[in-house]
């Protein structure tokens, strides 16, 4: 059984250091309860694709959703353009292919608790 792409883009950012200071979740953003608002999360979830056939290439798209300690926008704005950044400068990858960020930069998302939000959408092509 091959590990998920969404897993193996995880793998990739960690690799490039990209993940180094963020709570790293799976699938859905879960507080944790000794957070006293202090911390910051990424989560890298599954966010469809393209049909699998056989050994033809297929996409897969990967949301990677980073959400801010409160009241420290900048610092999460930072973090995604540095995950752009490296994606642009990296778009072919032994483990992933081709990743390819689509959509940009979007508009951060403020929460109730003062926190920022950002989801960045990729394609992987394997």
């Amino acid at each position: 059984m091959s590990t998920p792409v969404f897993i193996k883009f995880r793998e990739w950012l960690g690799d490039a250091g990209l993940t180094y200071g963020y709570k790293v979740q799976m699938v859905q953003w879960v507080e944790q309860k000794s957070d006293s608002g202090n911390m910051k999360y990424i989560v890298f979830q599954p966010n469809g694709g393209t049909p699998r056939v056989k050994d033809l290439s297929a996409d897969d798209n990967v949301q990677v959703v980073l959400v801010s300690a409160k009241n420290d926008a900048q610092n999460v704005v930072q973090r995604a353009q540095d995950i752009l950044d490296h994606v642009t400068d990296n778009p072919d990858d032994s483990c992933l292919n081709s990743v390819f960020n689509l959509g940009g930069m979007p508009t951060p998302i403020p929460t109730e608790e003062g926190r920022t939000v950002i989801r960045l959408l990729f394609r992987c092509t394997a």
